[in-house]
């Protein structure tokens, strides 16, 4: 029995995964039932097919790689970087190896009939024989001068190349083939045009795709990503992942089927400018991104580097907040649930909490998205919350990582510390006070409190029977942690009237759900209440909130019109929009205080104030700044005082403190001050 082989990249039109081939040469029939196939020799049975598998003569036999894992929870992928694939029969001897090297994306490679020579083939034949001329090389890609970019006037672009073979490029967005215009002249740019061109030599396969894109007398103070890709890839109805379409599937809102609701995967090549300036032009892959907002016309995109496509990177610090700059997957969110209201909800949501809150929260960055050379309006730039961000964002190895979602799905790694840990606190039980020591032990307890308050603050309609994800490292000291994303239904018309605490009883809990089981804790109800309501005054506080809103709008707001222009909206409406959430900010505090005292049985609250020169105060584990005015709950809040370089504490005034704690009293008003002293 001869077994030859083929595979191909992940850009099929009908396909769109990787898959192996197996051929029976012969003319007998074939039982294959429990043969396995593997890319690891000491495992062989990676995958294995079904029983009663006959593969009858000339007939081919196709295992798509990705839905092993899909379907069987088994299997394994195939490395474009090039490995050894192995065959084995049903007791594990092994029958026939494939040494593969590097692949390309829309190439197969495989046997040219049995026993025949190895190679490339232009043409993929998933369920065939292989056919036609077998290559060992590729031609050298063409240079295109200028490259594209930002120009006042029009432009001559030249293409030319190294070696022999013809130029050949479209307009389109599609990838130039044998039928594509051949180039014989320079092409003439007087307005927006995207360029794909590619060289094509009867002796070597069809070089890499060069793309550019040519903005004539456009201009935009936000970032801007031109992508571009064959426009059948996102608009086709059979296999588009933006349409409506033919071919699709129920869910995320939509009770009939619609492509976009497919985890399809697509090539296509991302520009971006920043600044006006090209810092990336690759090709990468696309997906729809999200749930319910995959409804809306303009839809959320995850571009993910590949190393199958050349990069397995996008190298460049997106984010001027953070000192990252490389990135797997960058995520072009549409704003979600508030998609053509403020645009950029989730992104404020989140930008409270950063240097205030000890939160993972995602980065942001607005941006101006063209598809295939036609506006498709401010999208969000914002980092994906998987395995990746936490590498980036604590150094952390993929390998060590452990993360879980709405409390059923493990997202990467084990689940066993988290098994554990429930187990430990249900015999336990929540309400003694050993049961504080074991989650400080196990839970970044501060971490823990300051998510449970940013979405109970910022009344999240959207939680938590919804987007819940914690992590920890994979070691004996690394802590679980929370992790803050999607809240675009936060900060809502009149919901600084809203109860968190109500929704938090009548509403599955999908996450941990340690805060509603904690409830039963009067300790940790009285230390999370006061750590709340200092929240409420130094991050919550409504003057610091319009500051931050002010700072996103003021850099998106050239942009608006041409956005509303896109899709339909008011500038008016936007405006109102945002009024909602100022109103919000300025109305909530004094609700959520109410909340705190009746639903944790506390005392009335007491004004406070505190004010510090040469050293901060940290209240409740909380930073308050040099000049403190709010609420607290009567009785023992921590606080400490911390000197500035070139002092010491000395003595509080106007308050009672003693060992780092803070007694407030009943009924009265607290004036309280760190004294610190310049040492020698």
């Amino acid at each position: 029995m001869a077994v030859p082989y083929s595979m191909y990249s992940d850009t099929s039109k009908d396909i769109g995964q990787e898959w192996i081939e197996l051929i029976n040469s012969e003319s007998d029939t074939v039982d294959i039932g429990i043969f396995h196939l593997s890319d690891d020799i000491k495992k062989p049975d990676k995958y294995s097919f079904p029983l009663n598998t006959k593969l009858a003569g000339g007939a081919c036999f196709v295992v798509y790689t990705e839905d092993l894992f899909k379907y069987t929870g088994r299997g394994f992928k195939l490395n474009s970087r090039g490995e050894v694939l192995f065959l084995f029969n049903r007791n594990k001897e092994l029958i026939d190896s494939l040494i593969y090297p590097k692949q390309y994306p829309g190439i197969s490679y495989g046997y040219r009939g049995a026993g025949g020579e190895a190679g490339y083939f232009r043409a993929m034949s998933p369920g065939k024989a292989n056919d036609g001329d077998v290559f060992h090389s590729f031609s050298e890609p063409p240079i295109v001068e200028p490259a594209g970019g930002f120009y006042n006037s029009g432009k001559q672009i030249s293409i030319s190349s190294g070696q022999k073979g013809i130029i050949r490029y479209t307009l389109d967005g599609s990838i130039p083939n044998e039928n594509s215009k051949i180039y014989s002249k320079p092409l003439k740019a007087d307005s927006l045009l995207m360029l794909r061109a590619r060289v094509f030599d009867k002796d070597n396969l069809p070089s890499k795709v060069i793309t550019h894109t040519y903005f004539i007398n456009v201009s935009h103070q936000l970032p801007v990503f031109s992508l571009v890709t064959d426009p059948d890839n996102l608009f086709d109805d059979k296999i588009g992942i933006y349409v409506d379409g033919t071919n699709g599937v129920a869910g995320n809102c939509n009770t009939t089927p619609k492509n976009f609701n497919q985890s399809w995967k697509r090539p296509l090549n991302i520009e971006f400018f920043d600044s006006s300036i090209n810092v990336i032009n690759q090709e990468a892959e696309v997906r729809i991104f999200g749930n319910c907002s995959r409804r809306w016309p303009q839809k959320s995109l995850l571009i993910s580097a590949k190393e199958k496509y050349g990069k397995d990177k996008f190298k460049h610090r997106f984010f001027h907040d953070k000192e990252i700059n490389k990135f797997k997957s960058i995520m072009l969110r549409n704003s979600g649930t508030d998609w053509n209201k403020t645009l950029m909800k989730d992104a404020f949501v989140q930008s409270i909490t950063r240097d205030r809150m000890d939160l993972d929260q995602q980065a942001y960055r607005a941006s101006v998205v063209y598809i295939n050379g036609k506006y498709w309006g401010i999208y969000n730039i914002r980092e994906m919350m998987d395995d990746h961000y936490i590498k980036a964002n604590h150094k952390i190895d993929l390998d060590d990582i452990d993360m879980i979602e709405n409390i059923t799905l493990l997202k990467y790694g084990k689940r066993d510390d988290f098994t554990f840990l429930m187990d430990t606190l249900s015999k336990i039980g929540f309400e003694k006070d050993n049961c504080l020591m074991i989650m400080n032990k196990y839970i970044d307890m501060d971490n823990f409190m300051d998510y449970h308050i940013a979405q109970l603050y910022s009344a999240n309609t959207d939680w938590p029977n919804n987007n819940i994800r914690y992590w920890k490292a994979r070691n004996d000291t690394s802590k679980w942690r929370y992790m803050l994303y999607d809240t675009d239904m936060a900060f809502g018309s009149m919901a600084y009237t809203l109860n968190p605490y109500i929704k938090l009883r009548t509403e599955k809990h999908r996450g941990m759900n340690f805060f509603v089981e904690l409830q039963k804790n009067p300790a940790f109800c009285y230390e999370f209440s006061q750590r709340f309501a200092v929240q409420i005054y130094t991050t919550y506080d409504p003057d610091r909130l319009s500051v931050i809103l002010d700072s996103i709008v003021k850099i998106i707001e050239p942009e608006v019109d041409n956005h509303f222009e896109r899709w339909g909206g008011k500038m008016t409406d936007w405006q109102k929009h945002l009024s909602v959430i100022l109103d919000f900010g300025k109305n909530r505090p004094e609700y959520m205080i109410g909340f705190l005292q009746n639903e944790n049985k506390l005392l009335a609250p007491v004004q406070v104030t505190m004010s510090t020169e040469n050293g901060k105060i940290l209240l409740a584990g909380v930073e308050v700044g040099n000049i403190f005015k709010g609420k607290l709950f009567p009785g023992l809040v921590r606080i400490q005082a911390i000197p500035d370089k070139g002092y010491s504490f000395s003595h509080w005034e106007g308050g009672s403190v003693d060992k780092d704690m803070l007694s407030i009293p009943e009924a009265k008003v607290l004036d309280l001050k760190p004294v610190f002293k310049r040492t020698n």
